[in-house]
């Protein structure tokens, strides 16, 4: 039983995990230098994977710890000993530290999940705001391009009494301070 505990000590497994998810946190949050997106929630999907698989893999090992301490209990059940209490007493230990390494692994997985949320959630961010400045910038010269349109139309002659009117309302917009388009 000490040989199957010291081969699937999951710690140092869960300890790996946690160092990966730390970095990519980090790459997230801009603290270090961040890859793309692609390139970040691909290495998030195979962590995400890794930790199912590692999951699985516990599952199988925690089957064989009970399907073990079913036969203690059987044998316990004929003939108690010391030995077989002292056995029965190692394999609950036992058990329970691989309950804990699956609640571990629950938990990983779920930081996983809100990694790939705020990864995504950055980026949609990023890209309203990049839609805003687009926003002002078809907003400003919108105007600006219908009144060029305008003039520049050869079959449509504008009388000259409008240009002052034009040229008043573009200089009062440029010398303003107060204007209504927002300063990058």
């Amino acid at each position: 039983m000490d040989l199957q505990f010291v081969f699937s000590d999951w710690s140092r497994v869960w300890n790996k995990m946690r160092e990966s998810l730390s970095k990519c946190h980090s790459q997230i949050h801009g603290d270090v230098d961040t890859p793309p997106l692609l390139d970040l929630t691909r290495k998030l999907h195979k962590d995400a994977s890794r930790v199912i698989a590692l999951r699985e893999q516990l599952c199988v090992h925690s089957g064989a710890v009970a399907r073990f301490l079913g036969l203690v209990n059987f044998q316990a059940a004929q003939a108690p000993s010391s030995q077989l209490s002292a056995l029965k007493y190692r394999v609950k230990e036992c058990q329970d530290v691989m309950t804990y390494q699956e609640e571990t692994s629950q938990v990983i997985l779920r930081q996983l999940e809100n990694l790939f949320s705020l990864a995504f959630n950055t980026e949609t961010m990023m890209q309203g705001q990049t839609m805003a400045r687009l926003n002002v910038l078809a907003f400003a010269f919108l105007p600006m391009s219908f009144v060029a349109s305008l003039f520049g139309m050869t079959k449509f002659s504008i009388s000259a009494a409008w240009y002052p009117f034009m040229g008043f309302h573009y200089s009062c917009y440029r010398h303003s301070d107060h204007s209504i388009y927002p300063r990058f």
